[in-house]
């Protein structure tokens, strides 16, 4: 098979040239994807219940994923998921000097968070979900994970892309 591989620059030209015109915002969901749906697995195997905790949900797309994935998961048994997603909404708001950077601007992640709840609800089928709109240093600081009735997580997803709120969320 690898004698083939090396002999087989048509089928390697082919792969590169589909890569490099494939925009780089599809591999890069791809792989969050792969990873989100490794996570899952890997719990679902060792049977450990626990919310899901997403940091950073914008349109939904990976909270959705998530939701698929855990499902996709039942054939290693039953494991008891609630969805928590976090984010404000409105874009990043008042960033450190150390955060600022072209392309993360409140214009390009802002979005109106009915229509992620929409997104999100028409692929629930059944889940428990809830998103907690603000951002970061308001919502995580003003309540506790016991507060929301989280007391186990099972996977916890952060995807806010700078580093104050990244650090907000480890804590």
């Amino acid at each position: 098979l690898i004698e083939l591989a090396k002999r087989s620059f048509f089928m390697q030209s082919a792969l590169s040239k589909l890569i490099s015109m494939t925009s780089p915002m599809i591999g890069h969901n791809l792989e969050k994807f792969v990873a989100i749906q490794k996570a899952f697995y890997l719990t679902a195997l060792e049977q450990l219940p626990g919310d899901y905790l997403e940091f950073g949900v914008f349109t939904g797309s990976s909270f959705v994923m998530a939701m698929r994935a855990h499902r996709s998961m039942a054939f290693c048994g039953p494991v008891t998921t609630r969805f928590f997603g976090f984010d404000s909404f409105a874009g990043f708001g008042q960033k450190a000097a150390h955060d600022e950077h072209p392309f993360y601007q409140d214009s390009i992640f802002a979005i109106s968070p009915e229509v992620t709840r929409r997104n999100i609800a028409r692929h629930a089928k059944g889940l428990e979900f809830k998103l907690v709109p603000g951002y970061f240093n308001d919502t995580l600081t003003r309540q506790s994970a016991q507060d929301l009735g989280v007391t186990k997580t099972r996977i916890a997803f952060i995807d806010c892309d700078l580093k104050d709120p990244a650090a907000l969320c480890l804590e």
